[in-house]
């Protein structure tokens, strides 16, 4: 590739200045390329000094580069027009002048909340109780579950790159590693993770959307600590070949008829959702 930027053609600069909801102030220039005749248009378009998609203006940060147009000037394919348009209006539905940059991906995230019930299996009353039989028997037949209500959080932006199912299963069914935008550790899920490829004046960009949900009691299994013991006569005694009764058990293993204890298990892979969603 042999092109070299010449310049901004004389007199080439023009702008513009409108009320569209918003002010709106248009730019355009028209730079003047040089190429070997081989050379494509894609390798002008590439030329070194040369504006490109979402550029800045060079006098005003808040416009970028929306279109950017090219021309042969003669017949050997070796003298080029370039023109340039700026502008401070973007397509993306935001208002330009309260988010300054013309890309997508400059842009902060839409965030929005909502909600939905869940079933949760109950092993605790609201008092701390536990839900058993005055045996120390789970109910499992049928087991306990109650509606939950658990808040939605859907979190969406532009990306210029998306990794794809291995980014999905890098994060999804993963929990808050550390406390997180008021939610506790190991309170939120990532349920999941969409993306749609669009084109935005004429680039292609990923709409990322992650959906993320707020566990009140927490993502953790929390079960009663109950396992098999067995009877001789009247006394509980540990794995002899006698009667066996489920009862409590303390961190030992072995049956207790004090305040019983309770099991934690992390089912889920968990991460620092800073990391992924900001502080």
């Amino acid at each position: 590739m042999a092109t070299t930027l010449i310049g901004i053609a004389p007199g080439s600069r023009t702008a513009e200045r409108f009320f569209s909801d918003v002010q709106v102030t248009n730019y355009s220039q028209r730079y003047i390329v040089t190429s070997a005749s081989t050379d494509s248009q894609d390798d002008v378009l590439a030329t070194s000094g040369l504006p490109t998609l979402w550029d800045t203006h060079p006098d005003d940060a808040s416009a970028r580069v929306v279109r950017v147009r090219i021309a042969d000037n003669n017949m050997a394919r070796t003298y080029w027009l370039v023109d340039v348009e700026y502008s401070t209006e973007d397509d993306t539905g935001q208002d330009p002048n309260s988010d300054p940059g013309g890309s997508p991906v400059d842009l902060s995230a839409d965030v929005s909340w909502s909600y939905e019930t869940i079933q949760f299996p109950l092993t605790k009353d609201s008092t701390g109780k536990d839900i058993a039989t005055t045996a120390g028997e789970a109910f499992t037949d049928p087991p306990i579950t109650i509606p939950l209500p658990v808040s939605v959080l859907t979190w969406s932006r532009w990306r210029a790159s998306f990794g794809g199912g291995a980014e999905q299963q890098a994060f999804m069914g993963k929990v808050n590693q550390n406390a997180w935008q008021g939610a506790l550790i190991h309170q939120l899920m990532v349920t999941g993770i969409s993306a749609d490829l669009e084109r935005i004046q004429g680039v292609p960009l990923w709409r990322v959307t992650d959906v993320l949900k707020l566990h009140p009691i927490g993502w953790d299994l929390i079960v009663p600590n109950k396992g098999t013991q067995f009877k001789d006569g009247s006394a509980i005694v540990s794995k002899k070949n006698k009667l066996p009764i489920k009862a409590f058990l303390n961190a030992a293993g072995d049956a207790v008829s004090t305040t019983p204890t309770t099991q934690f298990f992390q089912p889920y892979g968990e991460f620092d959702f800073a990391s992924r969603y900001g502080a």
